[in-house]
């Protein structure tokens, strides 16, 4: 398990990121600590490919991109993910318009439920890594150009603000809605390097599905009348 959380940095920096919300959420860690925590936290972020995968091969790549630089290293990681492959796709525009339409919106949104639905990332990968095993990600910007152009790319983001600026607006009503906006930021940033499936699945699959959980078990678990009726139970079985 340690191999495996220290082989894929994504889990580690979610852990920092959310340990970092929740303290800020608390007020225990203010603006002015932010001014530290921040650079720090750009700081790991070339340091972490520097040391990926090295307790699994053994090897530090302490010459990625060919520099020892700190700079390029931090430019040349996950910030210039996302530009590469629009740029790819800028550079291909006449092979890659009309594949997709305005109607990719809503296979985004069904391929949360159904994975076999049409996606640009798969057709990305297919496209321009078809010889190789890797699987790349891809770009909101990226598929808005795809489907239609600027347009395409001011829908995507309208979306995206809307659903963010929702849950911001929603958070403070309870814990529920806070947890939901808490544990949803990181996955707002990984959506960036993604396509809005990635954005919506993990959301609903995962941190809305399991706060329904928590909400209903805790209705049913703290519900005097069920708490009466279990507690009777056991009186009449084992006595008082």
């Amino acid at each position: 398990m340690y191999t495996q959380i220290m082989s894929y940095n994504k889990q580690l920096f979610l852990l920092l990121l959310l340990t970092v919300l929740i303290f800020y959420i608390k007020k225990t860690i203010t603006k002015k600590h932010l001014f530290f925590i921040v650079p720090f936290g750009l700081a790991l972020i070339p340091i972490s490919a520097i040391f990926k995968a090295s307790f699994l091969t053994g090897k530090v790549n302490v010459h990625q991109n060919g520099t020892k630089n700190i700079i390029p290293l931090l430019l040349n990681s996950e910030f210039r993910s996302a530009s590469q492959n629009l740029q790819a796709i800028i550079a291909n525009d006449e092979k890659t318009e009309n594949l997709f339409g305005l109607n990719q919106i809503i296979n985004d949104v069904i391929r949360v439920f159904k994975s076999n639905t049409p996606s640009t990332q798969h057709w990305y990968n297919d496209f321009f890594w078809s010889m190789s095993d890797t699987k790349y990600g891809f770009s909101l910007v990226a598929e808005g150009y795809l489907i239609a152009k600027i347009i395409g790319i001011i829908i995507i983001f309208i979306i995206v603000g809307f659903c963010i600026g929702s849950m911001y607006k929603y958070s403070i009503r309870n814990q529920y809605f806070m947890c939901a906006y808490i544990c949803s930021i990181p996955q707002f940033m990984y959506a960036i390097r993604a396509d809005l499936t990635n954005f919506f699945s993990p959301i609903l699959k995962h941190i809305i599905f399991t706060l329904v959980i928590i909400y209903l078990l805790e209705k049913i678990i703290v519900n005097p009348v069920y708490m009466e009726v279990i507690n009777e139970r056991i009186q009449a079985k084992f006595g008082k």
